[in-house]
């Protein structure tokens, strides 16, 4: 699957650092980060972005580790803060939202360790987006 423009849907070139048809930032550099305590995964659903996001945050709220640390509207993105946990220091979960059409989101999840060093971080990060996935489940 390609990447799409959080703005006006439209696909993005690799590497790009703006929209070619609307001019915004893509945030591709949040999803690819190369280090190997960071999971990134994308996930469509079918709701437009505004109903998208409401679930997003309900399962946030439902996962304990979890809290928002900001929510950029204009972008359509939720910065997620992850505790700290035997595993690991925490993490930094990115939720990115992109308007497929206009009753199908997509989802970019990027979970990453906030300091990258952790031995176990790299299934942490994963379990993390799986665990939201899990929670955003409940509500589609």
């Amino acid at each position: 699957m390609g990447k799409f423009c959080t703005n006006c849907g439209a696909e993005l070139k690799d590497n790009a650092d703006i929209c070619i048809e609307c001019g915004s930032k893509t945030h591709q550099n949040e999803f690819q980060n190369n280090s190997w305590s960071n999971q990134s995964r994308e996930y469509v659903v079918n709701y437009n972005i505004e109903e998208a996001t409401e679930i997003v945050l309900k399962a946030i709220k439902d996962i304990k580790s979890f809290t928002v640390k900001n929510i950029d509207i204009e972008e359509h993105i939720i910065y997620v803060n992850v505790r700290m946990s035997m595993f690991s220091y925490g993490e930094k979960i990115t939720v990115c939202f992109s308007k497929m059409d206009e009753n199908k989101t997509i989802l970019r999840f990027n979970s990453r360790s906030k300091l990258g060093t952790e031995i176990a971080a790299q299934s942490k990060n994963r379990k993390n987006i799986e665990n939201l996935i899990d929670a955003i489940n409940k509500y589609i």
